[in-house]
């Protein structure tokens, strides 16, 4: 698996990102971006973790984009229901690793989450659920408005998508204010990540949600990633 360093440009110049590009097969594949791209690459450490289960055959081999964050308040900006943000990823990022890879040809791709970016990867999977009809919410941030989440789930088009939603049962605060920008969170992220669940499934979409013993730390998430990568990408 080759690692190819490249900077992302918006077409309309508001969005310049890092990126870090693991090219798949010479043959047709898909194509899964990680939101938060430092944390999945450095923290969660997923590249291990999809060459085994790739090596393995227990999921089809892709390529990966780990997309750079941008810092603590450019996520505060991108991660919460923002369009332009998902326009970036869902045209922009999606074309660049096209053209560097030329079996990248399958349409159908993952997107991938945690924490506020979790909550970003469920918002661009129901903007574009064709392009996105799997996305790993790990701990996602469904706090921050939710009404708003919901009523996005009601106007997505009825096509098949899966959503993995996952919580740490240690994960009850409320009425807390997040850093830079002071992001305020009423309901505790149990609360979100079980109310985006029943939105969910009342919009028609294929949801497993788990809670595991723990809080909001990088090491759960790893904990679940082989066990969410496989259910999200079944073919049956």
């Amino acid at each position: 698996m080759v690692d190819e360093e490249m900077t992302i440009e918006s077409t309309e110049g508001d969005y310049v990102r890092s990126a870090w590009l693991i090219e798949g097969p010479k043959t047709d594949h898909s194509l899964c971006v990680l939101l938060d791209g430092e944390h999945y690459r450095d923290s969660v450490q997923a590249l291990p973790i999809f060459a085994t289960l790739m090596q393995r055959g227990t999921i089809t081999p892709m390529t990966l984009v780990f997309v750079s964050h941008g810092g603590a308040a450019a996520r505060h900006s991108d991660y919460v229901r923002n369009p332009q943000f998902a326009r970036f990823i869902a045209e922009d990022v999606v074309s660049r690793a096209r053209a560097r890879v030329g079996s990248l040809r399958a349409e159908r791709h993952l997107i991938c989450g945690l924490s506020l970016s979790g909550l970003a990867a469920a918002h661009i999977a129901l903007r574009y659920p064709t392009r996105f009809p799997a996305a790993l919410c790990q701990s996602g941030s469904f706090w921050f408005e939710p009404d708003a989440f919901a009523q996005l789930a009601q106007q997505r088009p009825r096509v098949r998508t899966r959503f993995w939603l996952s919580v740490g049962d240690e994960e009850t605060d409320t009425n807390v204010s997040h850093p830079p920008t002071g992001l305020f969170q009423a309901i505790s992220q149990i609360a979100g990540v079980e109310r985006a669940r029943a939105v969910l499934e009342e919009s028609g979409a294929e949801v497993s949600c788990h809670q595991y013993r723990g809080g909001h730390a990088f090491e759960h998430w790893r904990a679940e990633l082989s066990d969410a990568l496989q259910w999200l990408l079944r073919t049956e």
